[in-house]
């Protein structure tokens, strides 16, 4: 997703408190950072309520994972990394044609890049999951062919020969760059591949856990876990909201274990991944610092340099490169959401004002920054910190997650682990 870089000079307040929180951000490879002690203690709790089910329910079962979902998903991912090192072979013949045909191969470059983004429409996939993925790769790379062509794309892509330029394309992950060498690529250290496959069993584990909580807190599972007053707190009940923030833990765990797969396979061809989260629901510490540090990396990199940073060395207000990133992150999410929709009318448009609505969110963060003083406890804890921009951009989740609900595609993703199932 698409985020506003930080530009001022100041030193940021979460910033401040980030820094006494836990030091500097990690710089570890991979999908995402080392678990932090929270997100051990949310496991925690996740495990204790499931325990609690478990021994108030008539039965328990456990589900286990659908094949045919598993091998239509990978059919997708495989399609479209298979299409996408079509399209590698093609921009590299293309760079390398002479002169005077350069401009017409750029064309018939840019055309097989809409035939691309189309064909996922074209496929007779039977779920949404399946499709949205294969959308999803295929933006990934036709935008990537773009940033080859701008040339906003970093030295090191073409610098490096066909292996390392296919990567680039074929992997929505992409691999460290070397500063200190111009052009040059960071090494895999040796077993990284290893590391980055232990990390994508525990979103694996954590995905699963995600889908069992979300069993027990949805309207079809048995109330016997001390009835409705169990989720009761002040007369309010709380499973309306934990169950949306059990569905964002989801999100986060499937794109963990998606882009975990692509580092293990990244590292195992020698390059060492780019990460990808860095604990984004757990340790950010403003709206800002979660879309400019922490959330999907690989999306803030790709439309800062081909989206922003441009838009900026033309003179264009911040703000208003701002808010084109995160519009055209919308425009990216409508278009990999939009596939198997039962009813597109109810869902088109959701995605986008979600991401379009963060700009002045994060405008209006920074401003109140440089003018007010940020109250106790937000000057002294991280975890209140957190908790504050949580409150802040929870209510905005059903936007994104409207299209994913009326495909099913949650339920999907359920399926694609072993689950528990409460009667």
């Amino acid at each position: 997703m698409a985020s506003l870089p930080a530009v001022s000079a100041a030193p940021r307040t979460s910033d401040v408190v980030d820094a006494v929180r836990r030091g500097a951000p990690s710089k570890a490879a991979g999908s995402r950072g080392a678990p932090t002690l929270l997100e051990h203690l949310f496991a925690s709790l996740a495990l204790a309520a499931l325990c609690a089910g478990a021994a108030s329910a008539d039965r328990v079962h456990v589900r286990a994972p659908a094949l045919a979902t598993w091998l239509e998903t990978l059919a997708a991912f495989g399609t479209g990394c298979l299409l996408n090192g079509v399209l590698a072979a093609t921009a590299w013949a293309a760079a390398f044609s002479p002169a005077g045909a350069r401009r017409t191969a750029t064309w018939w470059l840019l055309a097989a890049c809409g035939f691309l983004l189309s064909l996922p429409y074209a496929m007779p996939y039977r779920l949404g999951i399946s499709a949205s993925a294969h959308a999803l790769i295929s933006f990934i790379g036709a935008w990537k062919t773009f940033d080859v062509l701008a040339g906003t794309r970093p030295a090191a892509v073409v610098s490096n020969g066909w292996k390392a330029f296919a990567m680039f394309l074929v992997s929505p992950v992409e691999y460290k760059t070397d500063p200190h060498v111009p052009g040059g690529i960071d090494a895999a250290q040796p077993l990284e591949w290893l590391r980055q496959l232990a990390q994508t069993c525990s979103s694996y584990a954590g995905l699963a856990l995600a889908a069992s909580m979300s069993g027990l807190l949805s309207n079809e599972s048995p109330r016997r876990f001390g009835g409705v007053a169990a989720w009761r707190f002040g007369g309010v009940d709380f499973r309306g909201p934990l169950a949306l923030y059990t569905e964002v833990w989801t999100i986060y765990l499937f794109l963990n274990l998606f882009t975990g797969t692509f580092s293990t396979m990244l590292a195992a061809a020698g390059f060492s991944p780019q990460l990808m989260f860095d604990s984004p629901l757990l340790r950010s510490t403003s709206v800002s610092d979660f879309w400019s540090r922490r959330w999907n990396l690989l999306i803030h990199g790709l439309f800062r340099r081909t989206v922003f940073r441009p838009l900026i060395r033309l003179s264009v207000p911040i703000w208003v490169a701002g808010l084109a990133a995160f519009a055209v992150s919308g425009a990216f999410h409508e278009y990999a959401f939009a596939l198997q929709q039962p009813e597109l009318r109810k869902s088109l448009g959701r995605c986008f004002v979600f991401f379009v609505v963060q700009a002045p969110i994060v405008s209006a963060e920074r401003a109140a920054r440089s003018r007010i003083p940020v109250p106790w406890p937000l000057s002294r804890s991280g975890v209140a910190c957190t908790a504050c921009w949580t409150a802040v951009l929870l209510p905005f989740a059903p936007l994104f997650m409207h299209p994913l609900k009326a495909s099913g595609v949650f339920a999907q993703i359920y399926t694609l682990v072993p689950r528990l199932q409460f009667d």
